[in-house]
C-alpha cells in the first residue's frame, strides 16, 4: 500500500472521527439535558397530580374554608357571650338591679298582679329611674354594634332598663328568665324576635352582687343572626364562585350566600336541608364533624361548630351542648376536575413520558447518523487542498511540477501553496542556469 495514501487516508479518517465525535457529543448532551429536564418536569407534574388525587379526602380548599368558618362562628359567639357577661357584672348594672327592687317595692308594683303590671306598662316598659345604667348599655351597644336589644330586670323579673322595644314588663314568668335565674346562664335557639322584627339568639345571664354573692337580676341581649350572614359574606367577597350555607341542627337555614340570605328561605321550615335527598349539604348531619364529599356537580367541604366543652368556662353550671350548626362550603363544577380528570391527566402525563423517551431516543439515532455523514463530508472537504498540495509536492519531487501552485483558501494552506510556488520557480530558475552553464561549457 502506498505510504502517502495511507497517511492521507489516516488524516481523513481522523478528521472524520473528530467531527463525528464532536457532533455526536453535542447532540447527545442536548438530548440528555432535554430528556432529564422534561422527564423530571413530567415526573413532578405526575407526582403532584397523584398527591392531589390521593390527598383529596384529607384536605381541600372547601374543607379548609368550612372548618375555618365554623371556628370563626364559634369565636364570634364566644365573644358575644363574654360581652353580655361583662355587662352583667358591671358595677353600674349590678347597682341598678339591686336598687331597682327597692324602687319597685316603694312604687307598689310588687303588690300588683302580672296582668295589672302589663296593663300599666303597655307603652313604657320600665320606670326609667336609672338613666346612668341606660346610658351605659346604649354606649356599649353603639360600641359593639352586634346586639339589637338589651334589657335587664331586678330579682322580681321587672324591667329596669330596656334599650329597645320589649313585649313585656314582667319577665319572671318567661322560661328564659327562670333558666337564667336558676342556672346563671341561658341561651335560646334561633327564634323570631317580634320586637326587633328579625331572627335572633337571646343570650341571658344572671346578675350577681359580688358583695353578697346573691342574685339581684337577669340580663338578656338579642343577637341578630344577620351577623352570622355578614361573616359568610366577608368570606365570599374574597372567594367568588363558592357558596356557603349555615344550618342549625334541624336543617333550617341560618345563612345561604347563594340566595343572598333570602328572607323567604332563612329559617323557613319548608326549606329544610335534611329533607332534600339530592342535596350534597346533607353530609353535614352525618357522624363525622368535618370532611368533604365530591359528586358530579359539587365539591362540598363541611364542618360543625363546637360542642359545649368550648363554652364550658363561660356557661358555668348551665349544661350548654353547643350550637351544633353545620357549615358547608361548595365549589360548582370542580368535582369533574378533582376526581376523574386528575386521574386521567396523571395517566396522560405518564403516557407522554414514554412517548418523550421514544422521540428523544429516535432523535438521537438520527442525529448520530447526521453527525457521521456530516463529519465524513467535512473531512473530505478539508482534505481536498491537502490532497492537492500532496500531489504538487510529489510532482515537484519528481521534477514534473511545471504549473503554478495556487490555493484560494485564504488560510495557512494557501501560504504553504505560495511557498511551494516560490520553491517551484526557484527550482526552474536553477535548472535553467545549470542547463545554460552546461551548454556554454560544451561549446
Amino acid at each position: 500500500m502506498d505510504e502517502d495514501a495511507l497517511v492521507t487516508g489516516s488524516m481523513r479518517s481522523a478528521l472524520a472521527r473528530r467531527f463525528a465525535a464532536f457532533g455526536i457529543g453535542a447532540a447527545l448532551a442536548v438530548c440528555v439535558v432535554a430528556y432529564v429536564v422534561t422527564w423530571q418536569w413530567s415526573r413532578s407534574v405526575g407526582h403532584d397530580l397523584t398527591n392531589a388525587l390521593a390527598g383529596l379526602e384529607d384536605e381541600s380548599a372547601e374543607l379548609k374554608a368550612s372548618v375555618m368558618l365554623s371556628r370563626q362562628l364559634d369565636e364570634f359567639m364566644r365573644e358575644r357571650i363574654s360581652d353580655v357577661q361583662g355587662w352583667a357584672s358591671s358595677p353600674t348594672i349590678v347597682s341598678a338591679a339591686r336598687q331597682a327592687h327597692s324602687v319597685h317595692e316603694k312604687s307598689g308594683l310588687l303588690a300588683r298582679s302580672v296582668e295589672e303590671l302589663e296593663e300599666k306598662f303597655q307603652i313604657r316598659k320600665s320606670l326609667g329611674r336609672f338613666p346612668i345604667a341606660d346610658s351605659y348599655l346604649r354606649a356599649e351597644l353603639a360600641r359593639s354594634r352586634h346586639f339589637d336589644r338589651v334589657l335587664f330586670t331586678d330579682r322580681n323579673g321587672y324591667n329596669v332598663v330596656v334599650t329597645n322595644v320589649s313585649s313585656d314588663f314582667v319577665q319572671s314568668d318567661e322560661g328564659w328568665w327562670q333558666r337564667a335565674w336558676n342556672d346563671g346562664f341561658a341561651l335560646s335557639t334561633v327564634q323570631y324576635d317580634e320586637s326587633m322584627g328579625a331572627w335572633a339568639i337571646d343570650i341571658s345571664v344572671r346578675i350577681d352582687d359580688p358583695a353578697t354573692e346573691n342574685p339581684v337580676g337577669v340580663m338578656q341581649a338579642a343577637l341578630s343572626i344577620a351577623l352570622l350572614q355578614d361573616i359568610t359574606n366577608q368570606y365570599i367577597e374574597q372567594n367568588a364562585g363558592q357558596r356557603i350555607t349555615v344550618v342549625d341542627s334541624r336543617g333550617l337555614l341560618l345563612a345561604e350566600t347563594s340566595s343572598g340570605h333570602s328572607g323567604a328561605r332563612i329559617m323557613n321550615e319548608k326549606v329544610n336541608v335534611r329533607d332534600e335527598d339530592a342535596d350534597a349539604r346533607q353530609v353535614v348531619f352525618g357522624s363525622e364533624r368535618w370532611g368533604q364529599v365530591v359528586d358530579g356537580a359539587w365539591v362540598t367541604g363541611y364542618s360543625r361548630t363546637a360542642g359545649g366543652d368550648f363554652y364550658a368556662d363561660l356557661t358555668g353550671g348551665f349544661r350548654f351542648p353547643g350550637f351544633n350548626w353545620g357549615v358547608t362550603v361548595q365549589s360548582e363544577g370542580s368535582g369533574a376536575l378533582v376526581g376523574p380528570e386528575i386521574e386521567t391527566v396523571a395517566v396522560t402525563v405518564g403516557a407522554w413520558r414514554k412517548v418523550l423517551a421514544a422521540v428523544l431516543g429516535g432523535s438521537l439515532v438520527v442525529v448520530i447518523l447526521l453527525a457521521l455523514g456530516t463529519g465524513w463530508w467535512m473531512a473530505r472537504r478539508m482534505m481536498r487542498p491537502i490532497d492537492y498540495l500532496r500531489e504538487v509536492t510529489q510532482q515537484m519531487s519528481q521534477g514534473k511540477a511545471t504549473g503554478a501552485v495556487q490555493l484560494d483558501t485564504n488560510d495557512e494552506l494557501s501560504e504553504i501553496a505560495s511557498a511551494l510556488d516560490r520553491i517551484r520557480r526557484t527550482m526552474h530558475l536553477a535548472v535553467r542556469i545549470l542547463r545554460e552553464r552546461k551548454r556554454n561549457a560544451a561549446s
